[in-house]
């Protein structure tokens, strides 16, 4: 599995006070769309945090389902593709934070059914959507939408290291 790391202020892991786990999917289907969420006017793939006492895969299941509506078996599932960002006094002052995002390769035709989402408030208050996007189009698009919320910079940067690394496992 390839993995990078955003260790900008050179802290060590004993310097860590807070780790936050996360997953991310690449969902793509036979016509070489991938499916994105979109709320708060940043794109977004698939995935959330690992909730307390949750495997990695048990994660990558749920935030499906409460996502998309989709059921996936995740039996075999492996991530592909590791980022691991560590922050300085941050979400606040004295907290050391490494957050470690798992990136998933899902194949799949399912489509995705609204009436078994289940979107957190912000979710909801964003007015959460699903979106395929060809796969060949997917960068100019999400490069495009940096201007639209500050943090898109961060979260497209990332979004477009694992869709390249996905290119890179085609060839």
């Amino acid at each position: 599995m390839k993995e990078i790391i955003h260790n900008y202020y050179k802290l060590s892991d004993k310097d860590i006070n807070n780790v936050i786990t996360r997953v991310k999917v690449l969902m793509i289907n036979s016509n070489n769309e991938l499916l994105l969420g979109y709320a708060h006017k940043t794109y977004q793939f698939p995935g959330g945090h690992l909730e307390e006492n949750e495997s990695l895969e048990d994660c990558v299941k749920r935030e499906l389902l409460e996502e998309t509506g989709i059921k996936v078996d995740t039996t075999n599932l492996k991530p592909f593709f590791l980022i691991k960002h560590y922050t300085k006094d941050y979400p606040k002052e004295g907290h050391n934070s490494l957050y470690l995002i798992y990136y998933y390769i899902i194949k799949s035709d399912d489509k995705y059914q609204l009436e078994n989402t289940n979107y957190t408030k912000e979710e909801k208050e964003g007015n959460f959507s699903l979106i395929y996007m060809n796969l060949s189009s997917v960068e100019q698009t999400l490069i495009e939408s940096i201007p639209d919320n500050k943090v898109n910079k961060v979260i497209v940067d990332e979004m477009l290291l694992a869709i390249r690394e996905y290119k890179k496992l085609l060839l």
